[in-house]
């Protein structure tokens, strides 16, 4: 997955997760990031764990 669609399916996931109740990326732990990379992981077919570990490589998480 290019990094360039997984930053635009990371902001269409922050999208989502705000509006399911996540505010603070931080504080949440991995919650949060479990609830985007379930989201982004429909996208690319890949198990949600490869988009955890694959944000936390492209330095995407959390997020700005």
């Amino acid at each position: 997955m290019p990094p360039t669609l997984l930053e635009e399916s990371l902001t269409e996931a922050v999208d989502t997760a705000r509006q399911a109740g996540f505010t603070e990326w931080d504080g949440s732990g991995e919650t949060a990031l479990g609830f985007i990379a379930s989201h982004i992981c429909r996208r690319f077919g890949v198990p949600a764990e490869v988009i955890a570990r694959r944000l936390r490589i492209e330095e995407c998480w959390p997020p700005k």
